[in-house]
């Protein structure tokens, strides 16, 4: 078994920017675009060998994203709201490990959120769907 997890935390603001919007209008103290304050990811793996055969693989995995901003004005109206995700994957490995198959899910949490915002054009793109998929390799 084996888990891991990812902190990431950044105090990403503007000390000083001076006349950003124009004459008189200061950005101090803004945090920059596309910069979470707090973002994670934790995983875990569990093998099992079944067989002389091959093994079984489970994984979950999770990522999480504060609130950023997509512009340097921090205009709330281009906020993108914190996100969570969840995806999984559960497999078999062949002893020769040249062989897998593998079915997986991402995003079962069903979250779906603004996860782009081009700021002034109203162009904006959404997380995925839940999807599900089947994976074979066959690696030689």
């Amino acid at each position: 078994m084996t888990f891991s997890v990812g902190l990431g935390y950044a105090d990403a603001t503007f000390d000083s920017y001076k006349d950003a919007g124009g004459i008189g209008i200061h950005f101090d103290g803004n945090r920059l675009e596309y910069a979470p304050k707090l973002d994670l990811s934790a995983s875990i793996l569990y093998e099992r060998r079944i067989s002389e055969f091959g093994t079984a693989l489970f994984s979950l995995d999770y990522s999480y994203a504060d609130e950023l901003f997509t512009d340097v004005a921090n205009n709330p109206a281009f906020a993108i709201d914190s996100l969570g995700l969840l995806g999984g994957r559960l497999g078999f490995s062949s002893a020769s490990e040249k062989f897998q198959l593998f079915v997986w899910a991402k995003n079962l949490n069903k979250e779906i959120a603004i996860q782009g915002n081009s700021g002034s054009s109203g162009n904006v793109s959404y997380t995925q769907p839940r999807t599900y998929g089947v994976q074979l390799n066959y690696l030689f």
